[in-house]
This record gives C-alpha cells, structure tokens and sequence, in this order.
C-alpha cells in the first residue's frame, strides 16, 4: 500500500486507488501519518479533529473513526496503544519517510563534499512533493505546525540542491528553480543571493545586478531592512568579477562529471543558524521616521531552530493565540531548564515575524542569573532601539514605561522576552493595548496580566526525545546503537 501525504492525501493498493470517506476519518489519518509508527495520544487526536470545543463523545468518536480505517485499510494498520493509536507503515510505503531518508543522504553526501551524489539524491527527495501537505483539508493547530516544518525541511532541501548543481558547472536549470522558490518566498535573502551568482556565471551580469536591487527593494519596502552583508558581498563580489562567491556551491571537493543524467527537475532546507542575543536587544522591522526609525536590523534568532523536536502542539498554540483576532495579547511559556523554551521561543519568533508589519524586538532578562537585568535597564535598551538616545531618555523605571508605550503605540509589534525572573521584572516591559503582542519565557509560572495565555514546556516524550538525540550523534551512529539510544533518552527524563 502507498500513502501519499506530500500534497493532497491519497492512498493507493496494488489494486488501485483507496478511499477514505469522511472529513474526521481523514484527518485522523492524515494526524497518524505525519508520526508513522508513534504513539499518537488521544488528546492530541482530538485536537487535530476539533479546532473548536470538541464534543464530550470525542474519545469514542475516534474509536468509531478508527474501525473504519481498519475496515478501508486492513485490520492490524492501525493499532491500539493504552494511550492512543499508531499506524504501521512499511519501507516505502509513506512519501514522508522516503523524503527524510532522501535529504539526510543528500545533506550527507554534501557534507562529504559529493556535489553529483548530492544533487541526484535531493532532486529525488524534492521530487516527492506535488504541493503543500494535506492540502485542502481540516487540521487542528498542532497538524498545521507540523506540516510548516515540513515545508520549512523542503525547502532546505532545495536551497542545498541549487548549490550541489552550481557546482556542478549548471546554471540554467537553477536559475528556473530559484525564481519559482522567490515567487514562495520572496523574502528570503539566501534565495536571492543563489540566484544572483546563478545569473553572474552564465554572463548574465547585469541581470544579476537587477535581482540585487530587487531584493532590496523588496527588503526595504516590505521590512525596513537593508539586505543582509552576505547578500551585499555576493553583489560586492560579482561587481569586482570574483571567481569565488557565498552559496556557489565552491565548498564541494568532489563533482564528478555534469554530464551524469540527473532525476528531471522538480519545485520544492533554508537553514538559518542565528544565536539568540544575550544580554542586549534586537530590534527589526521597518525604519520609518522618528523614534520608530530604530527598528532596523537583523533580527537575531529569526528562522533559527529549524530542528524543533517534539514541540509542535506547543508551537501551534503560541501561533494560533498570537495571531487570532481577539486573541491574548501575552503569551507566557513556562518549564524547567534545559526543557527547550528558548528553542521554542527562537521558532515561535520565525513563524510570527510576518505578521508583524512593525518589526520585533527581542531582550534577554537573564533571569536565571543571580542579578537579573534590572526593567529600567532593559527599556534603556528597548528605548535606544527605539531610536531614542540615552541623552533623552528619563531617568525613572515608570517614566521610561510611558515613553515605551506611547512609542508602540498605533503599531504591530511583536516583543519577545527570554528568561523572565518574574512578574515585577515583566510589567513594565509591557505595551499598552492594540496591535502589539508579547511572548515571554520563564522558569516558573509568570504572574502574567489577565487573560494571558499560560505553555507549559513539560519533558519531552519517549520517541520526540530519541529523535532529538539522533539529530544530536547524526544517523549512522543512532542506527548502530539503537538500543543505548532508547537508555540515555529514558534516563534524561525528556
């Protein structure tokens, strides 16, 4: 049998086509197939079959939903666990999983500096997809997280693919793709930059000159940023006509031949690695006049932890509170150290930045420490990134507030605080009421404002937490010893 989840869902036997009736009974499916072969509880069940109030029969619903998968796909592919149910699916037999073993061989093979074993097995892996996962169909908040870091993995997949190609000496076929990649994401510099050194190498000079000004034209208007110093030193580069450019494809040692047959071309990691800011802030967003002209930047930890593990229905509800109309204007996530709030955090911070027409600013409170950052200190550093000098600024905690608010004020900012002490160090960092949101961390539960949302950042669970050490030691070495794998992630509790 063959699952297809890369786009529209469908399932197939070697006697054709399979059909599942029923909008639950689906999205059950599509909820199990994003995990195959995991333990998927029930109340995660329900939450991705009821965005609303789920009924009080949900739990025997699913049972209902369950027995006619089994009844559509045999017996023993779904199974019953004491907290929910798993499917089982063979080698092959979901497009996921062979879409995972193609980009972490593709990704090996480019770390190994194998640019033709690399591009044909990500060609492969990107190949797979035939749109956006599950699409046109009704997912809780948790499925709709998942299937962004999906999209997020594709199209790493394909940023690593045009660099395995360029270096193997083709152009043409990547400068087709990455402009079908910008009409995704237009925003996204490292695209931008592949396509300019695509175009400087086949003669292309001045076209590749006119994508510089387009991006940064697009940066500019749509984000106040100026383009990234990468992006401005592929432009430096070409101009002074380097041989040598970021994201040519030149860290490859081995290429092979470029007449080797590749798999046809076909849509589809952009990893970003950004440290989160320790004990200053970083302000991003659009420089327009005034005070608000200090929001300009790169905004660190945007894009980061692009291997979140485990943490999807965590993610999905910071996201969903943080953008739904009428929604909390705080959301406070909570747990112990080393549980993974930053992470949390740094991916929150990538999937709500455009929404936030205004910018972000972002202020470690090193409240672990033992003398935390002190609210006047830290709206000192939020003012000046603000555009108001020290000179200016009051002197006490309460009026540097007043300054703070009315400088938010009428504005769509997002403020994202990390390491939190507690209540009396949050409150004044808060911004009056309209478009701005906060999202704030912290070892223990805050004293946050009324009808602030409270995330719970618990230990991981048993699979989420092997999985985590297995991006950790790398593939080869968790294939060799499963078992000491399955140990060491029981003893650490998550």
């Amino acid at each position: 049998m063959q699952f297809r989840i890369l786009g529209p869902l469908e399932i197939r036997s070697a006697d054709g086509p399979v059909e599942v009736r029923g909008v639950k009974r689906r999205a059950l499916l599509a909820a199990l197939l994003l995990h195959p072969g995991q333990v998927v509880s029930v109340s995660r069940l329900v939450d991705a079959l009821w965005e609303e109030e789920p009924p009080r029969s949900a739990a025997s619903n699913i049972r209902t939903y369950v027995a006619g998968l089994r009844a559509s796909l045999g017996a023993l592919r779904v199974v019953s666990h004491p907290s929910g149910y798993l499917i089982r699916v063979e080698p092959g037999e979901l497009d996921l999983l062979l879409f995972e073993t193609l980009a972490n061989q593709g990704q090996r093979a480019a770390k190994d500096g194998d640019a033709l074993e690399a591009a044909m097995t990500l060609e492969r892996a990107a190949g797979l997809w035939r749109g956006e996962p599950l699409t046109g169909m009704e997912l809780g908040s948790w499925v709709r997280a998942r299937i962004t870091l999906l999209g997020d993995r594709r199209w790493g997949v394909l940023s690593a693919l045009v660099e395995a190609e360029m270096a193997l000496g083709r152009y043409e076929e990547p400068i087709v793709r990455l402009r079908r990649m910008l009409e995704e994401r237009p925003l996204c510099e490292r695209t931008w930059a592949q396509l300019m050194v695509a175009l400087s190498r086949v003669g292309r000079k001045a076209e590749a000159l006119l994508a510089f000004a387009q991006a940064r034209e697009l940066l500019t208007r749509e984000l106040g940023l100026e383009p990234c110093p990468e992006l401005r030193e592929v432009q430096r580069g070409i101009l002074a006509g380097r041989k040598t450019l970021p994201w040519s494809g030149h860290q490859y040692t081995r290429t092979g031949s470029s007449r080797r047959a590749l798999p046809p071309a076909a849509p589809g990691l952009h990893e970003e690695a950004s440290a989160w800011p320790h004990g200053r802030p970083v302000a991003s967003g659009p420089a327009g006049e005034g005070a608000a002209s200090g929001l300009v930047g790169r905004a660190a930890g945007e894009g980061a932890a692009s291997g979140l593990v485990g943490r999807a229905a965590e993610l999905g509800e910071i996201v969903g509170a943080l953008t739904t109309p009428g929604g909390p204007g705080v959301v406070a996530v909570c747990g112990s150290p080393g549980a993974g709030k930053t992470a949390l955090l740094l991916r929150a911070v990538h999937e709500l930045a455009p929404r936030f027409s205004d910018g972000r600013l972002h202020q470690v409170l090193d409240g672990s420490a033992e003398d935390p950052k002190p609210a006047s200190a830290a709206l000192a550093e939020f003012l000046r990134a603000l555009g108001v000098p020290a000179r200016r600024q009051p002197a006490g905690v309460e009026e540097r507030a007043a300054l703070y608010r009315s400088l938010l004020a009428g504005r769509r900012v997002l403020v994202v605080l990390d390491d939190v002490a507690d209540a009396a160090q949050l409150r004044p960092l808060l911004p009056g009421p309209g478009g701005c949101r906060v999202l704030v961390a912290g070892r223990t539960r805050l004293a946050a404002p009324e009808g602030a949302r409270q995330v719970h950042v618990g230990p991981l669970a048993q699979e989420p937490a092997i999985e985590l050490l297995r991006q950790l030691i790398g593939e080869d070495r968790a294939a060799r010893e499963p078992q000491q794998l399955r140990s060491i992630a029981a003893a650490c509790a998550g």
